[in-house]
């Protein structure tokens, strides 16, 4: 509770608790900090006398007392609050993110402390703590939880050093000092962390009551005070009955990891009931699509020290030049809006230019493309265009150019200017403009050394490629100033983006997604999405991803077309993704599949970045690179046969009859992933009985029908089911497209036949695993269609959320997603789509 003057007292409860830092009151600042034996030191002593520095040297100073309480256990911290009754709770420490806040125990060890826990903690003293400072790494989900209860709860998104974390806490309680709002506080802790030119100007994140990211949810905090009552033997016994009593299914209880994935922070064995479980959120993580550049206040965005501090500080440095190299969807973009972004807080002028924007006609002729570079970095500046002032005379268009910068864009403004060049691979294309560019570059980047207007530029360039074009070396700028090459993620950071799309998998479930993948951030970003979305589980997505019916469908296509184009290229790729280890290729092809991102080096030895590289190209470049089938519909080949190198389903239905049913009976058991069609006519019972002949007439006519449509798209009917057809796919855009033009063929005829000889289909398609023994098919793939045909509508066409997944971006169609769907049989609820063609 807070002090009040006393000759005021007749006054303070009509003042509104908003106002609680008022001349009237003394406001109690309670910092408590933790800095654990075992754990990485800490500052914490110059954070609480920064602060005090701080809160002395104002004016109202006599209105702030600070508490402060360092090796803080649980216990002092719930006496200290009781005791103090501050307004302003601050925690200086560990955090480790959805495992909580580390404070000490018994043995001034480390003890983790829940989000539950501390939310429940504060929900106590909601009337009188106002503002909650967690001043941690990752400590976003604990303010989170509390903000439930307290109205302003500041905590950090990301990890922040100490530097960072003292300036922040200086610039917050000055503002404080001053009279200023918590969210004005808030900003002048942020803007002090900028002002020192650090990184994590970003981390510290305000929520406030009513706030919260996902929307209300409510921690339990019930059921860790009733969990905390079990030992750890009696632990797994009782849960399930803990778990009933709150009304949560089992299956949303998860065991929580054993060791902590950020360096220098506790390993701590979990022997503790409230660090044994944890719940899943009651709703999912909002994600963010894995496309493009991930935004500047993105949750999954993975720092790979020591290049994002490195490239903050060359930036500031005059006549800077830095170089991020890096394979295509490896962070290239997003690296660079950060630089832009830091130098920008710091008052400098920024353009990112990326260089897909300009048109072909512009690359094929230096004066335009230069033209076109100085318009649109005035346009970018707000600065109006002056080419007729300064594109004339006999000069040349380098001189222009450069007479262009000099007199106009960097004497109009005062602060330094950062140009971003993104995509410079597309000048690689033409020789005649990147030889003359580039050599500008060169040439301002070495003015910039000794001339004070020209220090004022600095450059940050991206490409992918390596840079064959023959430059001089006195004239690239390709061979100057700091060069960045961005690497894959570490098992670490591999391990943190895990953790950030809440999902709690064991090192072998990580290692199992790096073999897969090997760190490309891209690749593993899509991987985490699709699985905390719930669209597939790692051992499906496994299987999966080295295919076309994956979900890196377009990644992999775009890299065989391109290699498709070069025959050196693809005889070395051969050679790689054949080869259990690594080896010794032309260097020339070396370096270009490593700017492809397709392998890594291991001295001069190259081998596949990851099985999804030497699976997919193993079999798309089996007998000699066949090219790519012109159709429209993509294609996933079926699995070769190991002696023959020949399509097992393929040669086996070259032999068959055209109007026989496809016969498996030849192949020993085996296994494939497959699109699976199942047909079924709509009451073909009652058909029957009514005329059986005519049926059995109706029947052959649409067989012959819907034989001829497949056959068109490469399926293969592999038996009859009476009344209908299992038919198979090597692709699930083939068979949706399949059933689609099934569907508008049935009903165009039907509209000239008299209704009783017209049979109405339905349609399921599902992609699983089929497994092939003797004469039969079978496997949790072949049930799951046949289920979902009897969901489609008459004369439509139902498909699970798999197909749904693979065909949304490459089909034209019109979908009622009708929902999770328990289907008999089937253990789980499958999420299921309508089709109506």
């Amino acid at each position: 509770m807070a002090v009040y003057d006393k000759k005021r007292l007749s006054r303070r409860r009509s003042l509104p608790e908003a106002k609680f830092m008022t001349r009237d009151y003394l406001t109690k600042i309670l910092i408590v900090a933790a800095n654990p034996k075992n754990t990485e030191k800490l500052r914490l002593d110059e954070e609480v006398r920064e602060i005090q520095t701080g809160l002395e040297r104002s004016k109202s100073r006599h209105q702030f007392q600070i508490i402060s309480r360092t090796a803080v256990r649980p216990d002092d911290l719930r006496r200290a609050l009781l005791d103090y009754e501050p307004q302003i709770v601050h925690f200086s420490g560990h955090g480790v993110g959805t495992q909580g806040l580390v404070l000490l125990d018994d043995a001034s060890e480390a003890k983790l402390v829940s989000a539950v826990a501390l939310a429940r903690l504060f929900k106590l003293f909601a009337k009188q703590v106002k503002c909650v400072l967690l001043n941690a790494c990752y400590s976003q989900v604990q303010a989170e939880a509390i903000c439930q209860y307290i109205d302003y709860v500041i905590g950090m998104d990301r990890e922040i050093g100490d530097r960072a974390a003292i300036k922040f806490a200086v610039g917050f309680y000055d503002a404080i000092a001053a009279g200023r709002s918590i969210e004005d506080a808030y900003e002048f802790g942020c803007s002090a962390i900028a002002l020192e030119g650090l990184s994590e100007a970003l981390a510290p994140v305000l929520k406030k009551k009513g706030e919260s990211s996902h929307d209300g949810l409510h921690y339990r905090a019930d059921f860790l005070a009733e969990l905390n009552q079990n030992s750890q033997d009696s632990l797994e016994k009782n849960v399930e009955e803990v778990y009933r009593k709150i009304n949560k299914p089992i299956d949303e209880m998860i065991p929580v990891t054993r060791k902590f994935p950020h360096k220098n922070i506790i390993n701590h064995p979990a022997n503790s009931p409230e660090n044994y479980f944890s719940l899943k959120l009651s709703k999912p993580l909002s994600l963010e699509q894995p496309e493009g550049q991930v935004p500047l206040d993105s949750l999954f965005y993975i720092d790979r020290p020591p290049i994002e501090q490195d490239c903050y500080e060359t930036i500031r440095k005059p006549g800077a030049l830095i170089r991020i190299k890096a394979p295509r969807q490896m962070g290239k973009s997003s690296l660079m809006s950060r630089i832009l972004h830091q130098v920008k807080q710091e008052g400098y002028q920024t353009v990112e230019l990326n260089f897909q924007s300009a048109d072909a006609d512009l690359l094929s002729n230096l004066d335009l493309f230069l033209q076109w570079f100085c318009v649109s970095i005035s346009e970018e500046l707000n600065l109006p265009d002056r080419l007729d002032n300064y594109w004339k005379g006999p000069l040349g268009s380098k001189n222009k150019c450069t007479k262009y910068f000099q007199k106009y864009l960097l004497t109009e403004i005062a602060e330094p200017l950062v140009l971003g060049l993104d995509e410079v691979d597309q000048i690689f294309q033409h020789p005649e403009i990147a030889t003359d560019f580039f050599g500008l570059l060169r040439a301002w980047h070495e003015r910039g050394k000794n001339e004070a207007l020209w220090k004022n530029l600095r450059l940050a360039i991206a490409h992918s490629k390596e840079v064959y074009i023959p430059l001089n070396i006195n004239q690239s700028p390709f061979n100057v100033g700091l060069p960045i090459s961005l690497p894959e993620l570490t098992p670490a950071q591999v391990t943190d983006l895990v953790q950030r799309h809440q999902l709690n998998w064991s090192d072998s479930q990580i290692q199992d997604l790096m073999t897969m993948v090997g760190g490309h951030p891209y690749l593993v970003r899509v991987a985490l999405y699709q699985i905390a979305k719930g669209r597939m589980t790692l051992g499906e997505f496994l299987q999966i991803a080295p295919t076309e019916a994956g979900p890196y469908y377009d990644h992999l296509r775009r890299h065989l077309l391109n290699l498709e184009k070069d025959p050196d290229l693809v005889a070395a790729t051969k050679q790689v993704m054949g080869c259990d280890r690594a080896i010794e290729i032309n260097a020339a092809e070396a370096f270009k599949l490593r700017s492809m991102g397709l392998v890594k080096f291991q001295g001069n030895a190259v081998m596949p970045l990851g099985e999804l590289y030497r699976q997919y190209f193993s079999d798309r470049l089996q007998g000699g690179f066949g090219s790519i089938p012109p159709e429209n519909i993509p294609e996933k080949t079926c699995p070769l046969d190991p002696v023959s190198g020949t399509n097992q389903i393929s040669a086996i239905a070259e032999n068959m009859p055209p109007t026989a049913p496809f016969s498996v009976g030849s192949l020993v058991e085996s296994s494939t992933l497959a699109a699976i069609v199942f047909t079924d006519v709509v009451n073909s019972t009652a058909h029957m009985v009514a005329n059986q002949q005519q049926m059995l007439e109706l029947l052959k006519r649409d067989f012959e029908l819907i034989r001829e449509i497949c056959q068109r798209y490469g399926g293969r009917v592999l038996k009859s089911t009476g009344d209908g057809w299992l038919i198979y796919f090597d692709s699930a855009v083939k068979a949706v497209a399949c059933s689609q033009q099934i569907q508008k063929t049935l009903s165009k005829n039907a509209a000239s036949l008299p209704p009783d000889l017209v049979l109405e289909h339905r349609i399921g398609v599902h992609l699983g695993d089929v497994f092939f023994s003797g004469d039969d098919v079978f496997g949790a793939g072949v049930n799951l269609a046949a289920r979902l045909q009897s969901q489609a509508n008459p004369g439509g066409i139902c498909i699970s959320d798999t197909v749904y997944e693979v065909i949304k971006n490459h089909l034209s169609i019109h979908v009622t997603y009708i929902g999770p769907q328990q289907l008999k049989g089937i253990p789980e609820p499958v999420r299921l789509y309508q089709i109506n063609p």
